[in-house]
């Protein structure tokens, strides 16, 4: 390598390791570096010199490469979704698959797997079309003998396959499962088989063999190879079940079941908490049978009593040990299966059975074990994170709980007499003796549950129960008492919290209100989860809605009389430590669900909170002040954020002037944002900064004005989650006084140009210019135009995407119905004589019969009516063709079914997404930093012409009587059913077109 080669690996290196500093300005000046080189040529290449030739003493820095290199492909390698104006290299990117698969057979195992993780982000795009060869490279090392690149090739393999399980189907998913399975089934089978062949040898060797503990490595490593195998056969019959593996399905069974059979002490883990590698094997076993018996049933059916016996069999010997609890989980989960599968009922309706299920599997996996008790008390947020927002999908309670409800489907009388029986029998116990039989509580409250809640979502609770449960006489006797209860076990407490949440849509008004006090009374327990739980429960109760009435459950009136109390236990500081050099006052507990309680009952009550907001926001204005310090939850910042949000908007509806006052308080926290540079928080606080100054009338504040330099700083755009807040703010500057930006008007557009050249941002580039085109006079915007128009341009013709195109279109009709027509056709044939009449053609026309949302439709219909009345050129002019499409595309527009679109229920505004892994729509925090309760106000510009329909025709009326016969004439040409409607709408508004 030359000299400058050298040089060029050795400053790579130096700003790697600068990377890894603890001082955060080393860090900023090492990541700057990787901004400024990483575009250059070769750049993945030198990263991957650095991967292979660091030294043993610089295993840091090959690290951080690795790391480096992964980010880099995500980040830059084509993609069809990529909204990047940058990408690797072609030669780079051959060079980089030529060099991946090898550099992993030989790296070591810590960095072998983020090298195997670039070779996933790479096939994801490129395989199998762009890149054939990397299945023949990835399976060329199976007869090797080499472990550490069987086991690299098949990590490889599974991280490249493991979409196949949630993929959506499609006729490309089908080849390239084809083509894998067509390729590399029969090589991994035989690498299945030979390695299971050498698990005999392998096991004598590692018992009596002379190098015991090397053999115990190597029998260790070839469980490893088997469990990625089963992983990689899992994801290929995910979509469906290759006739290779029909073919071969007896030959594969048994081989899982002399597995799940298979015992070894050396492979059982040393660790209660984590699983060894045989349970790890043995629970994705199960896991496969579960989906050959779910979604290819009559190929499993002639193994499904034998699985179910074995399985069964794993069940009673499990212990009650974290490290079981996957194989526990899945094998609960295909027991469960199987009792759902109506073909399966024979063998569960035999004498004893489904008792035994309830004795022997249900019962004892809902306890709550010593580990949960630990987990309670010494990392409460884990506990709470599993409990509450459901990451506890793999524990054994969850499993044993599907099982309640999967042995329900067809046995649901005999097994809720059953467990019923079970539930009383536990009741009884804790009553004996409370403090010492608390256990027996938590399992009754649980199985309850379990049993009772039938259709059950996160965000509205269980909507149908058991016809044979009754939740609010158990809520009654054994819940709501003990909310209240002088007995100290936190369990409980938060247990009865719990069930209130679950069941909240099916307990009345009454009782509800009859457990309010006690709830905002554990609002001050010391327990962590106990009184998350509680500002959890109360934020859950607030939006629930009546099933018949659709009304909420409670009414603000209901909260008023115990709404002081509620504040003062949701407002008061918990201090988690005593004072530091850092935080004088303590940390400061930043609890996500209590913040969220108060935003959501800021949300609830509305003006009802008026007489409190200065109360509230103090509080929050204190929490703010140790976060700007503390940055480190970004949910929690969120939720305080929103509640900010929620208080400016709260008292500036009521009294605008109270802007004033909030300005005052919040600015101080605003500057010290700025000033320590804690650019998490930029966003929100831009976005408060636009909230406040959209109540002000006339002249802008200088203290917003001294902010402008900052906003207008390109820098700051480097900070993407920055983009929407500063566009949002600075177009806030122009809809208040125009008049007081036309100075910096070329800043503004400069920023515009920056956005609007790139594909990530250019939608936020149009929503800078908007409030420019709306506000600022024409005439001092004319000298920008041709430019502004040359960019469009530009982009159609250099890196056209449909986000630009579904952008700009409606962005026309904007400009028309602000500026009129004939501005607009003007600037653009500026740019280019004639080109209006390709803009047209190629993208107006196309595009309108793509538009969904109504809002859009209506201005497009609007600005497009104004288009084809009011300009000479469209009618009988130079782009005289065009008047009868565009027409034509009004009227289809127009007939277009109205898209159902989801009203905004703001309210129930949630960081966190559904079951489904969806968010409310249209309330998705883009970056989790967009505040939804300081959203801008959408603004009809159309809202003075009326009726769409009626609009067009007296338009066309207008029209008509200025040019008399010409408009009917063309309308005589159009196609019959346009021609109808054109009729329709002019009947409909009383008027004609002669």
């Amino acid at each position: 390598m030359s000299a400058s080669g050298d040089s060029d690996i050795s400053a790579l290196v130096d700003s790697l390791l600068c990377t890894l500093k603890p001082e955060k300005d080393s860090r900023l000046e090492g990541e700057r570096y990787l901004r400024q080189i990483e575009r250059s040529p070769t750049f993945a290449l030198r990263l991957i010199q650095i991967i292979d030739t660091a030294g043993q003493n610089l295993q840091s820095v090959r690290l951080v490469a690795a790391v480096t290199l992964k980010n880099y492909v995500k980040k830059y390698w084509p993609s069809p979704d990529s909204t990047e104006d940058f990408e690797v290299p072609a030669p780079d990117r051959d060079a980089l698959k030529r060099a991946l698969v090898p550099l992993m057979f030989r790296c070591p195992q810590f960095v072998q797997k983020l090298v195997s993780e670039t070779i996933n982000l790479i096939a994801w795009v490129d395989f199998p079309a762009r890149w054939p060869e990397l299945l023949p490279d990835l399976m060329s090392k199976f007869e090797s003998g080499d472990v550490d690149a069987i086991l690299g090739s098949l990590r490889t393999a599974h991280g490249l396959f493991k979409h196949y399980r949630n993929a959506f189907e499609s006729n490309a998913l089908w080849q390239e499962i084809k083509l894998v399975v067509d390729q590399f089934a029969v090589p991994f089978t035989r690498l299945f088989l030979a390695t299971w062949n050498r698990i005999p040898e392998l096991e004598r060797l590692s018992k009596e063999g002379p190098e015991k503990e090397k053999s115990k490595e190597a029998l260790d490593n070839a469980f490893q190879i088997l469990l990625l195998c089963a992983k990689i056969y899992f994801s290929l019959i995910s979509q469906e079940l290759p006739q290779v593996f029909v073919d071969h399905l007896g030959g594969w069974m048994e081989k899982f079941q002399n597995l799940l059979n298979y015992d070894n002490i050396d492979l059982h883990s040393d660790n209660d908490e984590e699983p060894g590698i045989l349970s790890s094997l043995k629970a994705q076993i199960c896991a496969i049978v579960t989906l050959l018996a779910k979604k290819y049933d009559e190929d499993f059916e002639p193994y499904m009593a034998v699985f179910v016996e074995v399985v069964w069999k794993q069940l009673l010997g499990i212990t009650q040990l974290q490290q079981d609890d996957l194989l526990a989980f899945n094998a609960m989960e295909f027991v469960a299966n199987s009792l759902l599968n109506y073909k399966c009922r024979s063998l569960f309706d035999r004498e004893n059975v489904l008792e035994s299920i309830c004795e022997k599997i249900i019962v004892p996996n809902i306890q709550f074990r010593q580990s949960d008790k630990e987990l309670f008390e010494e990392n409460p947020d884990e506990f709470i994170r599993r409990d509450i927002e459901g990451s506890d999908i793999h524990t054994r309670r969850r499993a044993a709980a599907d099982l309640v409800r999967a042995s329900t489907k067809h046995f649901e009388e005999r097994v809720t007499k059953v467990l019923t029986g079970y539930i009383q029998f536990l009741i009884a116990e804790f009553q004996k003796d409370p403090v010492r039989n608390w256990k027996s509580k938590d399992s009754a409250i649980f199985l309850t549950s379990s049993l009772a809640a039938k259709g059950q979502t996160s965000r509205h609770g269980t909507l149908t129960v058991n016809p044979m449960m009754d939740v609010v006489a158990f809520a009654k006797a054994h819940v709501i008492p003990h909310l209240g209860s002088q007995v100290e076990q936190n369990v409980l407490k938060a247990d009865c919290l719990k069930y209130i949440v679950t069941f909240r849509v099916q307990l009345p008004r009454a009782v509800l209100l009859e457990s309010f006090p006690a709830i905002i009374a554990l609002l001050d327990s010391p327990n962590t989860v106990v009184h998350t739980y509680a500002a959890h429960c109360i934020e859950r109760i607030f939006t629930t809605k009546d099933i018949s009435t659709g009304q909420f459950t409670l009414q603000p009136a209901d909260i008023q009389p115990i709404l002081e109390a509620l504040l003062a236990n949701l407002l008061k500081p918990r201090r988690l430590s005593g004072p530091d050099r850092e935080n004088p006052d303590g940390v400061l507990e930043e609890n996500e669900y209590t913040i969220k309680c108060i935003m959501r009952t800021l949300s609830y009550l509305q003006a009802h909170m008026l007489p409190y907001i200065n109360v509230v926001v103090t509080g929050l204005l204190n929490r703010l002040a140790f976060a700007v310090k503390n940055p480190g939850n970004p949910r929690y910042d969120h939720y305080l954020f929103e509640s900010l949000a929620l208080c400016i908007g709260i008292a500036c509806r009521a009294e605008p002037k109270a802007v004033e006052l909030f300005e005052t308080v919040i600015f101080q926290q605003i500057e010290v944002v700025l000033k320590e540079n804690v650019d998490a928080f930029f966003p929100y606080a831009f976005q408060l900064m636009a909230q406040m100054l959209e109540y002000r009338v006339g002249e802008i504040p200088v203290f917003y004005l001294q902010l402008l330099d900052h906003l207008l700083n390109p820098a700051l755009l480097e900070h993407e989650g920055c983009v929407p807040s500063v566009v949002r703010l600075l177009g806030t500057f122009f809809d208040v006084n125009p008049g007081q930006m036309t100075d910096r008007l070329i800043m503004v557009l400069g920023m515009f140009k920056r956005l609007i050249l790139t594909k990530k941002f250019d939608h936020e580039g149009f929503n800078l210019l908007r409030p420019v085109i709306d506000k600022v006079p024409l005439e001092r915007l004319r000298e920008y135009l041709p430019e502004i128009f040359r960019l469009f341009f530009q982009r159609l013709s250099t890196s056209k995407t449909p986000k630009f195109v579904k952008n700009l279109v409606p962005f026309l009709f904007f400009f028309i119905v602000r500026h009129g027509p004939q501005v607009l056709i003007g600037v653009v044939d500026q740019v280019q004589t004639g080109i209006f009449g390709m803009l047209m053609e190629k993208v107006v026309l196309e595009e309108m019969g793509k538009l969904t949302r109504m809002s859009t439709r209506r201005l497009c219909f609007v600005g497009g009516t104004l288009l084809l009345t009011e300009s000479p050129d469209l009618f009988g002019g130079r782009y005289d063709n065009w008047w009868a499409p565009l027409l034509e595309k009004l009227v289809k527009l127009n007939e277009l079914p109205p898209e159902k679109e989801v009203a905004e229920d703001l309210h129930s505004f949630d960081l966190t997404a559904d079951e489904n892994n969806v968010s409310m729509p249209g309330l998705v925090a883009t970056s989790q930093n967009q505040l939804i309760f300081a959203k801008k106000p959408e603004r009809d510009v159309t809202a003075d012409r009326g009726e769409p329909r009626q609009f067009l025709a007296q338009q066309l009326a207008k029209l008509s009587a200025n040019q008399p016969g010409q408009v009917a004439q063309k309308c005589a040409n159009l196609n019959p059913d346009v021609r109808n409607c054109v009729m329709l709408y002019c009947q409909a508004a009383g008027v004609n077109v002669v």
